[in-house]
């Protein structure tokens, strides 16, 4: 769960870095929790959006899951009902500090763009190139 290129260990595994192929946008920068349904094999996961790139996204989930299975993530704006469905591959999981996260590569790429999400992603890249006002 990274916000840049550069490779990084997956939370609590220390195993070889995995190199990133797009740049991941960090949920928490839009301060609003962004509720996801992940379904794998007729289960329903309740979890959250922990970060998200067009090829994949970390989820903060509420109990554990087993790797290595076909998912569909539902993806809820938080305000309009809107809703994102994408297929992907559920890569791995860990827990860490009571917490479980698992990392989801998609099918096919996300189009941010026409997408509530693109909108957040736009307004929380224009609000870090604001300059700071130092009071």
């Amino acid at each position: 769960c990274s916000s840049d290129l550069t490779p990084k260990p997956e939370p609590g595994r220390g195993q070889a870095p995995v190199q990133r192929q797009s740049k991941r946008f960090s949920v928490p920068v839009f301060d609003i929790p962004i509720r996801v349904d992940l379904l794998a094999a007729g289960v329903r996961y309740p979890c959250q959006l922990w970060d998200v790139s067009e090829h994949g996204a970390c989820l903060l989930l509420r109990s554990p899951v087993t790797p290595r299975q076909g998912v569909l993530l539902r993806i809820h704006a938080p305000t309009s009902g809107e809703t994102i469905d994408m297929q992907g591959q559920l890569k791995w999981t860990d827990a860490v500090m009571g917490s479980y996260y698992a990392g989801v590569q998609f099918a096919e790429p996300m189009d941010f763009g026409p997408t509530f999400l693109g909108a957040l992603i736009r307004n929380a890249e224009n609000l870090s190139r604001m300059p700071h006002r130092v009071a």
